[in-house]
């Protein structure tokens, strides 16, 4: 069995719902299926979802989304209420930092809507990661978050960390520090009544 088919074996065994995709455009395809477009779709800022054309096809068929990704510049108050707002659409939409081969979701963040959009947000949650994110445990995936994704994260956010000039983890006490909040979920809450994991059998996202 290959790994992908491994990782997701875990994730539905542990009470997810997770399927592997051979592309984004499949995974896209599912997504659209699997969101009804009147539904509301709060958003967690995702590479995968822009990057992938995802958020493109959501705004096409006039879904109403909850995200700083799309519209206009957003005064801090605006951002603020619409950060509330995705916190009770009828979807979260979001990737993940990293994955284990136990089937686990590992993420960090600065504000902490992402996180917990994931964990006590809407009731029906699709997470969509690249082949990129597998680790083999927590500790691997946490490591790769600190040596492959704040550094970037940090450079395309304009935080002024000591990771985004070399792309290492200093535990730093900067004001633009974007590792304030660690999630390791294990399985889906009590809370969730859907928490679909797409795995793309591609490189997708930081």
């Amino acid at each position: 069995m290959e790994r992908i088919d491994k990782v997701v074996e875990a994730f539905n065994r542990h009470g997810f719902l997770a399927e592997k995709f051979a592309d984004m455009n499949q995974a896209k395809t599912a997504l659209l299926k699997l969101i009804r477009p009147e539904e509301t779709v709060g958003l967690g800022a995702s590479m995968n979802v822009k990057e992938g054309g995802v958020l493109d096809a959501l705004v096409g068929r006039g879904q109403t989304l909850f995200t700083n990704m799309t519209g206009p510049d957003r005064t801090p108050q605006e951002t603020d209420a619409m950060r509330r707002d995705a916190m009770v659409a009828d979807w979260y939409l979001a990737s993940s930092n990293a994955v284990t081969e136990q089937g686990e979701l590992i993420n960090i963040d600065g504000v902490g809507n992402r996180v917990a959009g994931l964990i006590f947000g809407p009731k029906k949650v699709v997470v969509m990661v690249g082949q990129n994110k597998i680790t083999k445990n927590f500790a691997d995936g946490m490591k790769r978050i600190k040596s492959e994704a704040c550094g970037k994260n940090a450079r395309r956010l304009s935080r002024a960390t000591p990771c985004a000039l070399d792309d290492r983890c200093h535990d730093c006490d900067s004001p633009h520090r974007m590792c304030n909040t660690v999630t390791w979920v294990q399985r889906p809450n009590s809370w969730h009544t859907e928490f679909h994991v797409y795995i793309i059998e591609e490189d997708w996202g930081y």
